[in-house]
C-alpha cells in the first residue's frame, strides 16, 4: 500500500504524510520518487511545518514504491473522473478525505490502518505509525550515514533530537553485543567443560623460592 511505503522509507511525520499533494512526489525513474514536505497536520488543522528543516525533499531509491504511486494515481483519477469531479491533479491531495476530496485524509487515519493490517495478518512485532518513522532514522544510522545528513531528511531542527536516536542504538547495539559474548562464553566454557576429564597440561605448582 503506497501510503505505507512512503511512511516507511520516507521516514514522515504523520501529519507530513497525510498532507502530501500529488505535486509534492516527483517520479524520477522507474526506481525512484523525490518526496517533498511542505505542510503537515494535527487533529485541529493544516500548518506549515514548525521550523524551516521540516520543509525538506527525501528522495526513495526503490522500484516498489514507484509502481504503487502509479497506480494509485490512475485508481484516484479514474474514481474522481467516474464521480463527475474534475481536479487539477498539482493540487489534488495524495490520500484525500473520502468524505469530501477538496479535504486530505484524517490525521488518525495511518495509525488506524496500520493496526488493523497488524491485526488482520498477525504480524509481529507490532509497530506503530510513529515507530515507523523511529526506524527509518535507526537504519539510517546503523547503515552509516552521517548524522548531519540524517538531520536534514528527518527534518530535525536540532542535531540533539537525531543524537539522541543514535545513543539509544548504540544502548541497544551494545546490549546486543553483550548477549552475543555471553552466549558465545557460555557454549565455550560447555566445550571446555566436556574436556576437562583428562590430566591438565598446565601446571599450578608455584616455583621454589630459592
Amino acid at each position: 500500500m503506497l501510503m505505507f511505503k512512503i511512511l516507511f522509507l520516507a521516514g514522515l511525520r504523520v501529519g507530513e504524510l497525510t498532507t502530501l499533494k500529488f505535486s509534492d512526489v516527483e517520479v524520477v525513474s522507474d526506481k525512484q520518487l523525490n518526496v517533498s514536505v511542505r505542510r503537515t497536520q494535527s487533529m485541529v488543522d493544516i500548518n506549515l511545518p514548525k521550523s524551516q528543516a521540516g520543509f525538506r525533499m527525501i528522495p526513495i531509491v526503490d522500484a516498489v514504491a514507484v509502481a504503487p504511486f502509479n497506480i494509485w494515481k490512475t485508481k484516484l483519477l479514474n474514481k474522481l473522473h467516474n464521480k463527475r469531479i474534475i481536479v487539477d491533479l498539482d493540487k489534488q491531495w495524495l490520500f484525500p478525505n473520502p468524505r469530501g476530496n477538496d479535504k486530505p485524509c484524517d490525521v488518525k487515519k495511518p495509525a488506524c490502518r496500520l493496526a488493523s493490517l497488524i491485526k488482520a495478518n498477525n504480524l509481529t512485532p507490532r509497530i506503530s505509525a510513529h515507530k515507523a518513522r523511529h526506524s527509518f532514522i535507526s537504519n539510517l544510522l546503523i547503515a552509516g550515514v552521517d548524522i548531519s545528513t540524517v538531520q536534514r531528511l528527518a527534518g530535525h531542527s536540532k542535531p540533539t533530537m537525531t543524537l539522541a536516536v543514535y545513543a539509544h542504538i548504540s544502548n541497544e547495539q551494545r546490549e546486543a553485543a553483550a548477549v552475543k559474548l555471553a552466549d558465545y562464553l557460555g557454549a565455550v566454557e560447555t566445550v571446555d567443560s566436556g574436556n576437562d576429564s583428562g590430566t591438565n597440561s598446565e601446571s599450578t605448582d608455584c616455583p621454589n623460592k630459592r
